[in-house]
């Protein structure tokens, strides 16, 4: 069977997410169910009393009251969120030892994440204010708090306890405190050399730092909202979120030093390379998916000499939804296997009437990825295969010269400060385009309330088109053989 993994991903996904999806689908129509309920009683509650003068304020009180005080007790009785018993969401004090393997510091919150449970403590509790960090990056400590209930956790009407288990946790904990019991030699360096890294870019590049560590190490803690509205705004959003795009880079910048891989110790020294800089990013679905298919990619070759991309993608895809059945819901998750699929079937037909691999490569990705952006966050940039093509080529040049200049820079040599004056430059006129490019959301397509059967009925039909194309092309004689000879030239290039 040529498309094996499509058949691989299906078993697993329903034998793994099945009763996880079944749930959400029969809460859904739980309040789908609730919603007509309420429509139907406000009809017939004013049915009688339409013609009348004090039609509109009445409405609108019972309305009011109607919604308040009914979706008021849909929520306790269907989420179990009763405000007066919200001490029932925790757990007594519990205590978790793990190594830190990254923090995030928010506004009001710092995020200690650990193997399978994160740790969160409030930035004005004990004057966090006037001290640094408790712990750092490497840390095994001992963890004393709260243990919020991740079924039962949700802030506002989003589900936080669902999107924290898609992203491997298991338990959320409120500290009240924190013990630091040894260190892990491996992780305390990875820290140390993000925390230079971080310090280096501020101290060469200050206003434009906050975008080259997003960029870099994934560090988006300083990041002004005016530049995240830029990236948003032009369609541009991905290059913030370490993906396929900074694997290829860096995978680029080994081969200069290591050449070609062609043998399974050369492989070997970009796999250590790769994971060491998954855990210097902080891991995530988009880089482990981007890690495995690199190194899979380049297994194959070496065994079988040829390569197919989509099978590898969903074996990926099915070995991360056996780890974690949540990991569905992440959106990194549902946006990075989209993209590359997205890729690896339109490219080569939208290649034959545009001549930019760029070009046909943004619209590609687009047409699988659009959709569920405007579902997910209503609102969707039309100018983001515009904002690809200004970004894109400019990415692996500010990388590049971002690493040189904190290199340079370690080792005392003065051109650091022209190579970061340069990318400095170049920054600033990407930044420039790209807020020409969107324009203050001027060309964003906006939708209230989208559609999940309309998602649902565009993605069936993308598919229905994309099988379609397969076999045609595949009658006519021009792709018989194209999926895999294509990649057994990249892989053989790499």
């Amino acid at each position: 069977m040529r498309r094996w993994g499509i058949f691989l991903f299906c078993l697993v996904l329903f034998v793994k997410a099945g009763p996880i999806i079944k749930d959400d689908i029969s809460q859904f129509y739980a309040r789908e169910a609730f919603d007509a309920r309420y429509e139907g009683v406000h009809k017939d509650r004013y049915k009688i009393n339409y013609k009348s003068n004090y039609k509109n304020n009445h409405k609108n009180n019972h309305k009011n009251n109607y919604k308040n005080n009914h979706k008021n007790n849909y929520k306790e009785n269907y989420r179990g969120d009763n405000k007066n018993n919200s001490k029932k969401r925790y757990s007594p004090k519990v205590q978790a030892r793990g190594t830190v393997k990254n923090i995030i510091i928010k506004k009001k919150t710092v995020e200690y994440w650990f193997d399978d449970f994160i740790a969160v403590k409030m930035k004005y509790k004990n004057n966090y204010k006037n001290k640094s960090r408790d712990c750092q990056i490497g840390d095994r400590v001992l963890v004393l708090g709260l243990e919020e209930d991740l079924d039962d956790f949700y802030i506002g009407d989003f589900n936080y306890g669902r999107h924290l288990r898609s992203k491997g946790c298991k338990k959320y904990i409120r500290i009240s405190d924190m013990k630091k019991v040894s260190e892990n030699p491996a992780y305390r360096l990875i820290g140390r050399i993000k925390k230079y890294i971080i310090d280096s870019n501020r101290t060469l590049y200050k206003k434009n730092s906050d975008i080259l560590n997003a960029v870099l190490v994934a560090d988006k803690t300083t990041l002004k909202d005016e530049d995240k509205y830029i990236f948003s705004d032009s369609g541009t959003s991905h290059v913030m979120a370490v993906s396929g795009l900074h694997v290829g880079i860096i995978c680029g910048i080994i081969l200069i030093f290591v050449g070609k891989i062609n043998s399974i110790k050369r492989l070997s020294i970009l796999c250590v390379f790769l994971l060491f800089y998954n855990c210097l990013v902080g891991g995530g679905p988009s880089i482990s998916r981007a890690i495995l298919m690199t190194i899979l990619s380049c297994l194959g070759f070496f065994v079988f000499r040829q390569v197919d991309l989509i099978n590898i993608l969903f074996i990926i895809a099915s070995i991360m939804v056996l780890q974690n059945p949540y990991i569905i819901y992440n959106i990194s998750f549902e946006l990075s296997f989209l993209a590359m699929l997205s890729l690896a079937i339109f490219t080569k037909y939208i290649k034959q009437y545009v001549y930019s691999d760029i070009l046909a490569g943004s619209i590609s990705v687009a047409i699988f990825t659009s959709p569920l952006v405007l579902y997910k966050f209503e609102t969707v940039s039309t100018m983001g295969v515009l904002g690809n093509l200004v970004i894109l080529p400019m990415m692996a040049l500010i990388i590049c010269l971002d690493m040189l200049s904190i290199i340079t820079y370690y080792i005392n040599i003065p051109i650091y400060s022209i190579l970061a004056y340069i990318n400095s430059s170049i920054i600033d006129l990407v930044m420039v385009l790209l807020k020409r490019i969107g324009d203050y959301g001027v060309n964003n397509i906006d939708v209230r309330d989208p559609s999940l059967f309309k998602l649902l009925t565009y993605y069936i039909i993308v598919v229905g088109l994309a099988i379609y194309l397969d076999y045609y092309y595949i009658e006519k004689g021009k792709y018989t053989r194209e999926l895999y000879l294509v990649k057994e030239e990249v892989v053989e290039h790499i």
